[in-house]
């Protein structure tokens, strides 16, 4: 088994854990609703964290711009294009 290197990752092995059931989470949740969010943020960037859209915008450039000024933990939120012909963009 290979030692988990907490340096390497800046986290502890939990941290890391912790960090991918929660994306999967998020994952699961975009994928439940993906018909609904289109609907709503059609064209649109949105950022989902917890299982909700925190942030959406039509420009890419614009939401990382709000994503960089924002708080603090948008660093690990998933980022996905809200693409009329259903094509998956995921950040």
């Amino acid at each position: 088994m290979v030692e988990f290197d907490e340096k390497k990752w800046g986290m502890t092995a939990e941290e890391m854990r912790k960090g991918l059931e929660l994306f999967n989470q998020d994952l699961d949740w975009y994928y439940s609703n993906q018909t609904r969010l289109r609907k709503r943020y059609l064209r649109q960037w949105i950022v989902v964290q917890r299982k909700k859209v925190v942030m959406a915008d039509e420009s890419y450039e614009r939401l990382l711009s709000k994503l960089r000024d924002g708080p603090k933990g948008y660093s690990r939120a998933k980022i996905f294009y809200m693409d009329p012909a259903g094509n998956e963009t995921i950040y």
